[in-house]
């Protein structure tokens, strides 16, 4: 059904389409995987081993355990894994229904960002507790870094799962309602009334001379026979 309306000028257009709404699936999804993005971030900031044994206690953040093992630096894609997370997961809602690539571009972009960082935390914390939780250094724990990563992971992981179930329904949707105004409509089908046709007049002709006459004639025109 055509929509109209009606500019200031009071000229009449054609309204445009409304398209379809975005999940609620794939906004908590979203939602989810960014917030988990920003804390893999933080993490750079806090410490990620804390010497207890030591008076006062010795934070170690990312470039302190850089600075003893050159193996630290895949620390370094931990928190550039989290802004590529954070930003995939806003593309896939703003940039993806606005037609920016392909459908399943930044869905599969924010999980192959998820596994890096995946990737890199679980090495980051096989290596410190290698060499800080194995007994060798007295008082040694995880800081708090590592646990704000673990819980960003944690997220990012679930946002991204919600985030492909939306998007996949959100891309259906969009299939759907693409199709039907793709669709032309169906010419509408007249009804023609049909009258019942009428068969062929007789000619009426002379008694007498067999010319043609008409019905209200009262006399032949050719012979004068009385008709």
């Amino acid at each position: 059904m055509a929509r109209f309306k009606r500019d200031a000028k009071g000229r009449v257009h054609h309204a445009k389409p409304p398209g379809p709404r975005t999940p609620s699936g794939l906004i908590l999804g979203v939602f989810l995987a960014v917030i988990g993005g920003a804390l893999i971030v933080l993490s750079t900031f806090f410490p990620w081993v804390q010497l207890a044994g030591h008076v006062p206690v010795v934070n170690l953040k990312v470039l302190d355990l850089v600075d003893t093992s050159g193996a630290y630096l895949v620390m370094y894609l931990i928190p550039f894994s989290g802004i590529l997370i954070a930003c995939f997961s806003m593309i896939a809602v703003f940039g993806g229904t606005r037609g920016w690539g392909p459908g399943w571009l930044w869905p599969t972009s924010t999980i192959i960002c998820m596994m890096l960082a995946i990737i890199a935390i679980v090495l980051s914390l096989a290596w410190i507790s290698k060499d800080y939780m194995t007994g060798t250094i007295e008082g040694a724990k995880f800081g708090s870094a590592a646990f704000i990563a673990a819980f960003g992971l944690v997220l990012a992981v679930a946002g991204s799962v919600i985030m492909m179930l939306g998007h996949r329904a959100h891309w259906e949707n969009r299939q759907i309602i693409r199709s039907v105004q793709m669709k032309p409509a169906a010419p509408a089908k007249m009804r023609v009334k049909q009258l019942p046709q009428e068969g062929p007049r007789l000619q009426e002709r002379c008694p007498k001379c067999n010319s043609p006459v008409e019905a209200d004639w009262r006399t032949c025109p050719i012979c004068g026979e009385r008709l």
